[in-house]
This record gives structure tokens, sequence and C-alpha cells, in this order.
């Protein structure tokens, strides 16, 4: 009985002398660790930017080659009248930013929608890319831009795009694995846009750039409709076996303008990052349950030195199904294992018990 009482305090006596806080420096540190310069894990939240009269919003971040981070959020400067965007900059992990650049030539009756991705194997080649759409709510009333700047100083440098009729952006690149025809990293850009050459119909359209984001020098239409595109997402996929580097496509296309849901597609560059792409793919028509019900797409590949259990490449892609029985959402996924070379995709199963889930608002 002595025994099963000491053990009893010993137990108690290590639950209570630590605490589940993952960040050490702070009451009740972890007996080890978890991570060097102290860089907050779970337990705590990282406060990028705190300023109580800022309504900040679209707050995007990424990351460099060397672990810097780079944060971006929206919000109305007061001093200006007007929309603007913060950027911030963190070298340490996250612990600490430091500001690099402030935004503020936007209409004021505009909202933003932002993007951010970063290219670059040193400080010298180091750039960042901020995408944002300005639009003041009515139809084909949306401007898209993506501008570089430099990723040590937050210089801006240059307007890589300019689209008057836009309405959403994505930006994606290679990272730490580029692209085996870029020079020295590849930037993709993915967008839909209302085009009134084309007998009034809708496109989407992909940019890259094979000189580290320098210029953009490929331009392709992946689809053309006369219904209305709006949502994209953009990721980059690499393995050892697919080593050529190429990125993934997703879209939403709804009936009007003004509709909640409509169809998914995902398509893909083959055989290198900057060539044509795959024939779309209508991912919701794979669930019956989800056809024409699917809005704000979100899209994840594999890029790393390691292929998947099927020698392959995994894309996975997300988005919000309608659910007419309670006018709610759940979300929907698939995923292909072999999404370099083959259109195997196959239904994620989402435990949506209890309340219902959105990827994000829609706007």
């Amino acid at each position: 009985m002595k025994i099963l009482s000491g053990l009893i305090f010993l137990f108690l006596y290590l639950l209570l002398s630590g605490s589940l806080n993952a960040q050490e420096g702070y009451p009740g540190d972890p007996i080890l660790p978890i991570q060097q310069h102290q860089s907050p894990l779970f337990g705590k939240d990282v406060v990028i930017h705190d300023i109580e009269t800022e309504n900040q919003d679209q707050v995007k971040i990424c990351s460099a080659f060397n672990g810097w981070l780079y944060a971006a959020y929206s919000y109305y400067n007061t001093l200006y009248n007007c929309p603007a965007i913060h950027v911030l900059k963190s070298t340490d992990n996250g612990i600490t930013w430091d500001s690099i650049n402030e935004i503020f030539s936007i209409p004021t009756d505009s909202s933003l929608f932002l993007d951010l991705a970063v290219i670059g194997d040193s400080i010298s080649n180091l750039k960042l890319f901020i995408s944002f759409n300005v639009s003041n709510g009515t139809p084909y009333s949306n401007v898209g831009y993506v501008d570089r700047f430099n990723g040590v100083t937050g210089v801006w440098e240059d307007i890589l795009l300019q689209d008057n009729f836009c309405y959403r952006i994505s930006l994606s690149s290679d990272g730490m694995y580029p692209a085996s025809n870029s020079h020295p990293h590849s930037l993709g850009i993915l967008y839909s846009a209302h085009n009134y050459i084309s007998n009034n119909r809708d496109t989407i359209v992909f940019l890259s750039s094979s000189n580290g984001g320098m210029s953009l020098d490929n331009k392709q239409i992946l689809a053309i409709t006369g219904n209305k595109y709006h949502k994209v997402a953009l990721a980059y996929g690499r393995s050892p076996s697919w080593n050529s580097g190429r990125y993934f496509a997703a879209w939403e296309e709804k009936a009007t303008y003004n509709s909640m849901n409509g169809h998914i597609y995902t398509a893909h560059s083959n055989p290198y990052f900057n060539s044509g792409f795959t024939t779309p793919i209508c991912l919701d028509s794979i669930d019956p349950s989800a056809i024409n019900r699917g809005r704000n797409p979100a899209i994840a590949c594999q890029y790393n030195n390691m292929d998947n259990d099927s020698s392959n490449l995994t894309e996975v892609v997300l988005f919000d199904k309608y659910i007419s029985s309670n006018h709610k959402y759940n979300i929907e996924g698939f995923y292909n294992l072999q999404a370099a070379n083959h259109t195997n995709f196959k239904k994620l199963t989402i435990s949506n018990s209890g309340d219902r889930y959105c990827i994000s608002n829609n706007d």
C-alpha cells in the first residue's frame, strides 16, 4: 500500500512540476526545450504585430531558404484614409517581427486579397513577392497586382503583373527544390480574370518566371468559360523521381458572379514547371453529393527529396461543400498519390461531426 501511495505521489509531483507550455522561458518550462532560440510551438500564440487601432485582415505568411519568415496583412490606414498593406519580417523563428514596408496607393473604397511567395538561395538573391487584388465589390471592378521586393530590406523593386480585370491571384515558388530548367529559381502565378476580348468570357491564367522572379517569361491560358471563375490556388510539386518540378493549380467555376457554389477543377504543368498544363479534372464530379456545390479551393503538393509510397508525389485539394439539408458547409477533399503523371484522385475522408467547417469565408 505504501508503494502504491508513493507512486501516486510521484506521478502527481511530476504532473504539477511541469506544465504543458511548449515554450522555454515561460513559467512551468518543460524539462527539455523543444526548439532552439525559444521559438513558440503550439503552447503560445505568435503575435506578429499587435496594434489595437488596426483592424488587421487577410494575413499571409511564408518562409525563405534560411528560415526567415515574412508576413503581410491588410488594414485601413487612418492617416492616409485608405486601405494599406503592412509587410513584416522575422529572422528569429517568429519571436520578433520588424516592419519592412507598407503599401498605401490603394483606392479608398476597396477591399484587398493577399498572397505571398519568396524566392532565393542566398541573401544576395532573396526576393519577396506580394500579390493583391483591389476591388470595390462590384462585378469586373477588380484589379490584380504582383510586386517584387528586396527580401532583405523590403524595398519595392518592380511590378511584375497588373491586370485590370483580375478576380483572384495565388502565388507559389519552388523553394529549396528549384525546378530543373529555372535559373536559379521559378515563380508561379495563377489568376482568374474577366476577358472582354474573348467574347465576354472568363479565363484562368498561369504566368511563370524562370529567372528568379526578375521577369515573367511564360504565359498560358488554362481554361476559358462562359460562366464565372473566382477563387484560385497554386502549389509546387517535386520528388526525386519527378525532379523537373511542376506547378499544380485548382480553381472554382460558378454559374454567375454572385453564385455561392460551383465546380472545382485541378490541372498541372507537365513535364516541367513552364510546360503546358494537363486537361483539367472536375473534382466535385467524383462525388455525386458534391457536384456543383464546391467553393474556396485550397491545394497542397509534396515537394522534397523523397518519393511517396507510390514512387510519385502527392497532391491534395480541399474545398467547401454545401450541404443543402442544413444550409451549411462541410470540408470535401481529394488526393492523388500519382499526381505527376496520373489522374487517380480519391476522396479524402474528413470528419465533419458536430459543427460544420469552412476553409475560408466566401467573400
